[in-house]
């Protein structure tokens, strides 16, 4: 299929924990492009019902007197995965056994993130389809960075699949705030709660109990006991542990 009649998705990414504890956790939301205006139609009457229209809503926010507004903004996004039009996949890195300033990536953290961030987006594409990637905006010592990620990507997905040199399967690689971008903030969400199981914050005597219930509530929506799991790589809603090839 000429590579301009493909279908086109968007992921949304974000990260969470990336220097505070052990894991770090980078997560996307993938979606055709399709489906966005019927995604945000559904946010934009969530928030209006709810009085939320300017607010960003995140992990860290979590609290008893707004769970049930986050529990409705999960709710959305189960919503549309259970009609298989959006899919939720993650990158958990050990940052001990793997740290990001590590001799291989030249001591550069900033560097190793961006190869974690590569990691997630090799493994997560399919090559018969085009793709537009929107990351959580955040500042970077090299502005060079997105471009940098974008040529290496389309270079290693031409070497996975053998495709033709010519072949650019992911079109764009930009940045945006957060606040601006639901996607991006249910992103968040998600990737908080799996740290949280993964961290077993859950299990601690001054544990927040909205965050514990939200955690909860997500592995339900799941069919999952917890959220502290691997799943396969093609899984729907991936959790994948990062361990490298010997």
């Amino acid at each position: 299929m000429p590579s301009e009649n493909r279908e086109v998705i968007r992921v949304f990414c974000d990260e969470s924990r990336q220097t505070k504890a052990r894991y770090m956790i980078l997560a996307g939301i993938w979606v055709p492009q399709k489906y966005i205006p019927e995604y945000e139609d559904a946010c934009h009457t969530f928030r209006e019902n709810y009085g939320l229209q300017n607010s960003h809503l995140k992990w860290t926010r979590v609290r008893k007197q707004k769970f049930k507004e986050y529990q409705g903004f999960v709710d959305i996004f189960f919503d549309f995965f259970n009609q298989h039009k959006v899919a939720f996949k993650s990158i958990v890195i050990d940052t001990v056994k793997y740290p990001l300033d590590a001799p291989i990536n030249k001591k550069d953290a900033e560097l190793g993130f961006y190869k974690f961030y590569y990691q997630l987006l090799l493994h997560g594409i399919i090559v018969k389809h085009n793709y537009i990637i929107t990351l959580a905006d955040r500042p970077n010592e090299k502005s060079t960075r997105l471009s940098a990620l974008q040529i290496v990507l389309n270079r290693g997905l031409r070497k996975m699949h053998g495709l033709d040199k010519s072949i650019e399967v992911v079109k764009n690689i930009e940045a945006k705030p957060a606040k601006a971008s639901n996607l991006i903030q249910i992103a968040d969400i998600l990737m908080g709660a799996i740290g949280y199981h993964y961290h077993d914050f859950h299990l601690v005597p001054n544990a927040s109990d909205a965050k514990v219930n939200l955690a909860n509530y997500i592995a339900r929506r799941l069919g999952w006991s917890d959220l502290k799991i691997r799943t396969m790589p093609n899984h729907l809603f991936n959790i994948w542990l990062f361990n490298a090839k010997k």
